[in-house]
């Protein structure tokens, strides 16, 4: 697949005191946190970035906040000790209320998680303290103290079951018994030893796998990837030494490194065999995948391409995700500018290049999580774009022109032109003799009407794009055009205010007895 650029939709400002912090993804991939630098904690919708409520907080400095896995409660912790707890259907239905306000002592929290459960909470604060939170009751249930052993980060592993701990003195990890806080397995890396001052820590999202790893360079091994269940760490010598980043796939078969050596290495988390190597990147790799040049890049893990390369970042990117459904993406640098990318992923941006300099106008579905390439349209030669619509199933778009032409296209990684009508220039025929300034697809997908700046009003068979239709509908130019839900009514309105009811529409059999023809 060639190599697309992502369309920038949006960009905002999100400073933490520690750089590359500050926004989190639903798990679903339809909601965005905000924080940071401050005691608000917005939440926004991703699609968007619309506001939809700010969080009622302790009153102190947000430092860290996430979602449960199941994206059901928001977990916010604050310098003043705090442990909050929030509702997500509660905050969108307007309640932005803490359901549960937890004093967790005298340290601040670097770090918490939520049981599967929605019952408890697993935290580390500054010290290291490993320590579970009943979320009902606002109560500690017990205290994890392993020996000589300091938390750096700590998941959930096994299904709940157990607890796995990375050490923050020397480098290994601890597994303890969530239940009763029993110490169950001690592992240290001996081969990483020498670099224990820079060591950092990842863990699979399903708690299998964990990875330590040393941000310096070395001339030995600098990695090591540690089995929960079994209890078994292998190590390797990565990124020629210098690594900066590593991280897993959402499923945790395969984790990520990154480093000084502007490459992206690929492994098998069981084997820890390397499967490719992604290269594109000119300068260091801070963060898979954005550069300290300010570049991002969008691969395919399954051919180890190079899908979306965006650009707009002057400074090192130090945080970047995706949304679940691959549709958009954010970056985030070393100076908390955040921006909000659209990912063409069904191919608009080819329909969309392909004319550029007559596209004025468009229209998408409520479910438009794929649309990419708008942004990069408009920056270009875009004056005489007039409309667009999409169907229902997102398969077809109809493109209006200042030329007066309208086109079907076919989406796909090729885009087709299913047909064409070009600009009529005979008074004696139905059609466009002005610029298309509206179209609409109808829901049925059995028809689009489309309506002109001279205020003509237009209906064309969606299947060949003959025209059905054409009349005089307005005495000024069409601002817009919709369907109800079912197919069979249609209201159009115009520049001077004026609004029209089309009646029924039944294409080919009572069409003439709409209140427009």
């Amino acid at each position: 697949m060639k190599i697309r650029h992502g369309s920038l939709a949006a960009s905002f400002f999100a400073p933490h005191p520690t750089p590359g912090h500050g926004i989190c993804f639903s798990p679903d991939g339809e909601l965005l946190l905000r924080f940071g630098n401050s005691h608000e904690i917005k939440l926004l919708k991703a699609s968007t970035l619309s506001l939809v409520c700010t969080f009622q907080g302790s009153g102190a400095q947000v430092r860290h906040a996430t979602f449960s896995c199941e994206g059901q409660y928001i977990l916010a912790a604050t310098d003043d000790c705090r442990l909050l707890v929030y509702s997500v259907e509660s905050a969108m239905a307007g309640d932005t209320r803490a359901s549960s306000n937890i004093n967790v002592g005298n340290e601040p929290l670097l770090d918490c998680l939520m049981g599967g459960d929605g019952q408890h909470i697993l935290s580390c604060d500054d010290d290291g303290q490993l320590e579970l939170w009943d979320v009902k009751e606002e109560t500690m249930i017990r205290r994890f103290d392993p020996p000589g052993h300091a938390s750096k980060l700590a998941s959930y592993a096994i299904g709940g079951q157990r607890i796995v701990s990375c050490s923050e003195g020397v480098i290994g990890v601890v597994v303890l018994d969530t239940d009763t806080a029993e110490v169950l397995f001690s592992e240290e890396f001996p081969g990483l030893a020498e670099g224990r001052n820079k060591a950092a820590y990842t863990i699979s999202r399903n708690g299998n796998w964990v990875i330590a790893y040393i941000q310096e360079q070395t001339w030995s091994d600098n990695l090591a990837v540690f089995d929960t269940r079994s209890q078994k760490h292998t190590t390797r010598k990565v990124c020629n030494g210098s690594a900066l980043h590593a991280e897993f796939s959402a499923n945790g078969e395969l984790f990520l490194v990154a480093g000084r050596d502007d490459r992206i290495h690929v492994y098998n988390s069981a084997s820890c065999d390397l499967l490719g190597i992604l290269e594109g990147h000119t300068s260091d790799v801070m963060f898979c995948s954005g550069d300290n040049a300010g570049n991002v890049f969008v691969w395919g893990l399954k051919d180890f391409t190079c899908y979306f390369k965006l650009q707009a970042h002057t400074l090192p990117v130090l945080f970047c995700d995706i949304s679940m459904d691959g549709g958009r993406a954010f970056s985030l640098d070393s100076e908390g500018s955040a921006y909000m990318w659209y990912l063409d992923t069904k191919g608009l941006f080819d329909v969309f290049s392909m004319d550029a300099a007559n596209l004025c106008s468009f229209s998408l579905t409520p479910n438009s999580s794929h649309v990419a390439g708008l942004f990069d349209v408009f920056s270009m030669d875009a004056a005489d774009l007039c409309s667009c619509s999409l169907t229902p199933s997102s398969s077809h778009v109809a493109v209006g022109y200042g030329d007066g032409s309208l086109k079907m296209w076919k989406l796909g990684l090729e885009p087709l032109v299913m047909w064409e009508c070009p600009r009529q220039t005979d008074n004696k025929t139905m059609g466009h003799q002005t610029p298309c300034v509206a179209v609409k697809i109808c829901p049925r997908e059995t028809l689009i009407a489309s309506g002109c700046r001279d205020g003509r009003l237009c209906l064309f068979s969606f299947k060949d794009g003959s025209i059905l239709a054409s009349m005089e509908a307005h005495e000024d130019m069409i601002t817009c055009i919709q369907f109800n839900a079912a197919g069979t009514l249609m209201l159009t309105s115009a520049r001077d205010g004026s609004l029209k009811n089309g009646g029924p529409l039944v294409v080919g059999l009572d069409i003439e007895k709409s209140p427009l023809f």
